[in-house]
């Protein structure tokens, strides 16, 4: 793995006749944070359903299957990373998948986007007390909390059962007849509420709600927890209050670009980010900027505030679901030549600026940066929108673990591995202050530890869960 991926994203409705449908639609306007997985829940008030199932939700959820989960209430995840081309492997992200279960109560569904740090203590808890685990999820590690709880309500037993975790999360819990929607108390992760009509709409992102055709609303407050029961909408904050943390990944490659996080357009901070880096790491011997695909933002924010042209040099394979079967006798670099085709015509004969969001491994990017060679470029200068990832996210962004990093791998300088002639990276101090907006007071601070190596919330380290990234 290259990148930097949401593990998972949320979506859901309350109070609409085709809940289960509008679901099904915004799951996939979330897809490029999950595409291994798929979970649904719908309640019609007295019955709780649930399917899940492996891939896109447009492939695991037939038209077929949301008929026959009628209700007005529902809560969907995706989870997962998978890479166009290769083989989907659901047992490989048991830990981030959705989880049904029943209890003493009733029936609960439970989906968990990130990660409880303090989870292996609380797993190893619970174990000693007799539950049995079928999943390393941490939303399986919930539900047993709330079914434990001696509290009498089911809102009750939630906000008993979160005072016992810690973490970088948002979710989602529903039960037969309400919905309830948590951000943590740190803000972490984004949680945005919307409407449609009547309806009220709770997803990962805005973008996701307007793809349905509802309105934005708000962002869940850090700490707030929304319950809504399709006919009326309480928000309480039962925790008390933290210092804010806003992943900074967000800004860099998670969100889809036309999405706004921690209130501030993507769009808008992508290019300040890129725009910034050009003043600090300028690149005067190349004579086109070209960008990694999904990215433009950032690539186009560089070459306006250095001047020069900007071309479309790198463009993305045309996805596909299944796995491409490569030759025996093999294709060079056949797994980058999937997801990505240079474009010749911009690049040949032209020294190129390549600007990238993040330098993870590296290993793609070298075979980008080969790639536009091939294609004619009579050299190759790599500028990289964040500092050098020093450590592994711990907190539920998938990604290559510590000890695959680049900076772990290759120490110094990576220009000659990478085969590019020089590498500039962005300013820890830029990347904290730009995407929020310089001297905003009101801007919250970031959670950057894997640039700067610092932990905000230290993990436990694991017991017998499988690896999370």
């Amino acid at each position: 793995m290259e990148g930097f991926v949401d593990a998972s994203a949320l979506f859901a409705v309350s109070g609409h006749r085709d809940a289960s449908h509008l679901v099904y639609l915004g799951l996939h306007a979330l897809q490029h944070r999950g595409s291994v997985g798929v979970g649904l829940a719908v309640s019609d008030g007295t019955l709780l359903r649930y399917r899940r199932g492996v891939g896109l939700a447009q492939g695991a959820l037939d038209s077929g299957m949301l008929a026959a989960l009628p209700g007005p209430i529902a809560a969907g995840q995706v989870w997962g990373r998978h890479d166009p081309g290769t083989r989907i492997d659901a047992d490989a992200v048991e830990g981030e998948r959705m989880v049904f279960g029943r209890y003493r109560d009733g029936q609960l569904a439970v989906a968990v986007s990130g990660r409880f740090t303090n989870g292996t203590r609380l797993r190893r808890e619970l174990k000693e007390a007799g539950a049995v685990f079928q999943t390393p999820s941490d939303a399986e590690l919930l539900l047993h909390l709330i079914a434990q709880s001696g509290q009498k309500t089911f809102v009750n037993r939630l906000v008993d059962a979160l005072f016992k975790v810690e973490g970088a999360y948002a979710l989602l819990v529903m039960a037969e007849d309400r919905l309830v929607a948590v951000r943590d108390p740190s803000g972490f992760r984004p949680l945005v509420l919307g409407r449609l009509g009547e309806a009220v709409v709770v997803s990962t992102e805005d973008a996701a709600i307007r793809f349905v055709g509802g309105e934005a609303v708000r962002e869940l407050a850090p700490g707030e927890m929304v319950i809504l029961d399709g006919r009326q909408q309480q928000g309480v904050a039962p925790f008390p209050p933290a210092d804010r943390l806003a992943c900074v990944h967000e800004f860099v490659t998670l969100a889809r670009p036309d999405a706004a996080v921690f209130g501030r357009p993507c769009h808008a901070a992508r290019v300040a980010l890129g725009e910034r880096l050009a003043k600090e790491q300028p690149c005067r011997d190349a004579d086109v900027v070209v960008g990694l695909p999904g990215s433009e933002a950032i690539s186009i924010g560089y070459a306006r505030a250095h001047g020069m042209p900007y071309g479309h040099g790198l463009l993305r394979a045309p996805y596909t679901a299944r796995r491409l079967e490569e030759p025996p006798s093999g294709v060079r670099d056949f797994g980058t030549r999937v997801t990505w085709r240079p474009v010749p015509g911009v690049v040949e004969r032209r020294s190129v600026c390549f600007v990238v969001p993040s330098l993870v491994t590296g290993r793609a990017l070298r075979k980008a940066v080969r790639m536009l060679t091939e294609a004619g470029a009579t050299g190759v200068h790599l500028r990289v929108a964040s500092p050098q990832v020093r450590i592994s996210c711990a907190y539920g962004v998938a990604g290559p673990t510590t000890d695959e990093l680049l900076k772990t791998v290759h120490e110094g300088d990576p220009a000659a591995w990478l085969g590019v002639r020089t590498c500039g990276f962005l300013s820890l101090e830029a990347l904290r202050t730009v995407p929020l907006g310089v001297g905003d007071e009101d801007a919250p601070g970031v959670c950057d530890a894997c640039f700067s190596g610092t932990r905000p919330i230290e993990p436990e380290e694991g017991d017998d869960q499988l690896p999370l990234f």
